[in-house]
This record gives structure tokens, sequence and C-alpha cells, in this order.
């Protein structure tokens, strides 16, 4: 769950990705999405989404990061311990999307090795 407290230490990195399971969609699914800020306030909840994370993050400090969602599409939500076999199967793919933007980020915020003395 999203809080309005996070602000606090997104206003102060690049990036963020935010990883959640979604409810719409095919079970496994996986969604990657760029958050952009919200153009029209909403009312204050103790709750945000992403966007609204990412707009009152700029708002109240002036700065917000690049920022991601990455979902994976549940297949059931219900109270229990374990994950879908549709969901257990997507994992490592989502790990190895995430690793990939990841490095392909910082490959760009640091440049090429080459032009670094």
């Amino acid at each position: 769950q999203l809080t309005p407290e996070l602000c606090e230490t997104l206003h102060q990195v690049n990036t963020v990705f935010f990883i959640d399971a979604g409810s719409d969609g095919t079970p496994g699914e996986l969604r990657f999405i760029r958050v952009v800020p919200e153009t029209s306030a909403r009312p204050f909840d103790h709750t945000v989404s992403p966007a609204g994370l990412v707009t009152l993050c700029h708002e109240v400090w002036g700065a917000s990061p690049c920022a991601f969602l990455v979902s994976l599409s549940g297949a059931c939500f219900d109270y229990g311990e374990s994950l879908s076999p549709e969901v257990i199967a997507r994992l490592p793919y989502l790990t190895n999307v995430v690793v990939a933007a990841v490095n392909r980020l910082t490959r760009a915020e640091i440049g090429p090795l080459s032009s670094r003395t």
C-alpha cells in the first residue's frame, strides 16, 4: 500500500519501480508502464496511486523520480499464503524485465565506460 509519506524518500532518487499484483488482464500477464504525474487534483486520501505519489512528490518537494509500474496480473486474490501457478511461472520473467530496465537506465545515467576517466 502506497502512502503519502513515501514522498520523503522518493524525492531523493532518480528512478523508482512500483511492482504490483494486478487484478486486470490474463493471469501471468506482465505490464510495464511509465508512470506520469496526474493532471487533475484528487481528494487527499491515506493511500495513493503511483501516479498520485509522483504528483504529490513533485508538488511537495519540487522534484519527482522517473517512475515505472510493473504489474503482474494475478489469478486469485482470496486470502492465502501461496501464489497461483501462472504467477509463479512468470516471476523469473518479471525479475529479468526489471533488472534489464535498471541496467539500461544505469548505463544511460553513467554513459559509456570508455568515456569515463
